[in-house]
């Protein structure tokens, strides 16, 4: 085989929006590799979800099957940060993100001014995404603080000086920034953003002659755009996209109606929601999209929890979540599975898609809310906690905590509540399922 050069690449491989893109993925690399079947470990493939990697495998198998090859060896299937980490040098001394959270909070309770009457985990955990996203995109804030109020200025597009861009929020950004900077600095440490940023850089050497293809990153920051844009300079790279469905006579408002609040052409959305309703004045999404407004994230997660399964009662099989909130996502799960519903959480870490995981979630919980009852219950039917005794026996001292001392007795949290209750239950009423007060007095 005849290694590929950078003029061999491909700039992009435009896929319709309806077709599914692994498929088309695996269909494209094992047309341009024919020559090499069943041999693909010289092909490496970034996703940016590694979940998908199973389903690209078996895509790949049953297109090659279909070329007479009943088996196939490689490609390599990785994330873009994964791969670039293992060329990081080895001298680089990382701060993880553990140390960099609790040095930020910290840093935070030392500013006394500008913390105020914020929660300094939650206010560094913003801090340390915005963070990220500014060396992600190779942004450098000023060292003074004019220049700081230029940058933020010329950013917002603020010609009047009087309405000066240097607010509070921005305060705590710029003092904190150079204060973590510094403290990075005189640790001799770099962070994990930092790290990655650097691995990009040291990894174009290791790609020259290599086939890449890449599908599923969207949105690159700058210091990603970089890394591609010189790669394809040394490497055949492939890039997977959608391909801009043209607006034809017989569209339906529907899939226009799609494509103007995803397209990205620099108009504003409100910009083109508000010409898509001159062209189209009757939303084509009632009835298909629906907003339910939540007081609070146990409301949402219990309607998201109701809906799923409304929706597997009339048979639906195919039923995805989209949240950027993790504790949402954790209590939904922990709902789910005690209707035993199983929730494949392709965005968390490892260990939060085991019982294990809904187990420590509600114990934690337990612990941050003194024992609220819809924690508590769904830790009691943990198969974790009541190992040793008959499910059967379990199922039933939890049904009845929740009907007779929950319920009926408006015992709403505290652990010694409950207790006392029950006792008090038994002493009033002796013959009160005694097979169960003792499971639960335990």
């Amino acid at each position: 085989m005849t290694p590929p050069t950078a003029s061999d690449a491909p700039a992009t491989f435009l896929i319709p929006c309806h077709a599914d893109p692994l498929t088309a993925l695996a269909g494209r690399i094992i047309q341009d590799h024919l020559s090499d079947l069943p041999k693909l470990s010289q092909i490496m493939v970034l996703l940016p979800d590694n979940t998908a990697a199973r389903h690209l495998r078996h895509q790949l198998l049953a297109a090659a099957q279909a070329k007479g090859y009943p088996a196939l060896l490689g490609p390599r299937i990785l994330n873009l940060r994964e791969w670039a980490r293992q060329f990081l040098p080895d001298d680089i001394r990382l701060c993880d993100d553990q140390t960099r959270e609790l040095q930020l909070v910290e840093a935070l309770l030392e500013q006394t001014g500008l913390l105020g009457g914020a929660n300094p985990w939650s206010l560094a955990e913003n801090l340390l995404q915005l963070f990220d996203e500014l060396t992600l995109n190779l942004i450098r804030l000023p060292d003074d603080q004019q220049g700081f109020t230029q940058q933020l200025a010329a950013a917002y597009q603020i010609s009047d000086l009087r309405l000066p861009p240097f607010s509070h929020e921005a305060r705590i950004v710029y003092t904190l920034w150079h204060a973590w900077q510094q403290q990075l600095h005189d640790q001799q440490q770099i962070d994990s953003t930092m790290a990655y940023v650097l691995a990009l850089n040291q990894a174009l050497p290791r790609i020259e002659g290599h086939n890449l293809y890449l599908a599923g990153y969207a949105f690159l920051s700058r210091a990603e755009q970089d890394w591609l844009a010189r790669a394809r300079q040394l490497a055949a790279v492939t890039v997977l996209e959608y391909e801009p469905s043209p607006e034809t006579s017989n569209e339906s408002d529907y899939r226009r109606c799609l494509a103007a609040v995803y397209q990205d052409d620099g108009e504003s959305l409100r910009a083109r929601a508000t010409g898509f309703a001159d062209t189209v004045p009757a939303s084509p999404l009632a009835g298909t999209i629906r907003v339910f407004s939540a007081v609070n994230h146990e409301q949402e997660a219990r309607a998201v929890d109701t809906q799923i399964r409304h929706w597997l009662i009339q048979g639906k099989k195919q039923i995805g979540v989209v949240t950027e909130n993790r504790r949402l996502a954790r209590r939904l799960r922990a709902l789910l599975e005690r209707a035993g519903v199983q929730l494949d959480d392709a965005s968390g870490w490892a260990l939060s898609t085991t019982s294990a995981a809904a187990a420590l979630e509600a114990l934690l919980e337990c612990l941050e809310e003194d024992f609220f009852h819809a924690p508590f219950l769904d830790l009691l039917k943990s198969r974790f906690i009541f190992a040793d005794l008959d499910d059967k026996s379990v199922e039933l001292a939890v049904y009845r905590l929740e009907q007779d001392i929950i319920l009926q007795e408006n015992i709403g949290r505290g652990l010694g509540r409950y207790r006392q209750q029950l006792l008090r239950r038994r002493a009033r009423l002796p013959d009160w399922m005694p097979e169960v007060s003792p499971t639960l007095l335990t």
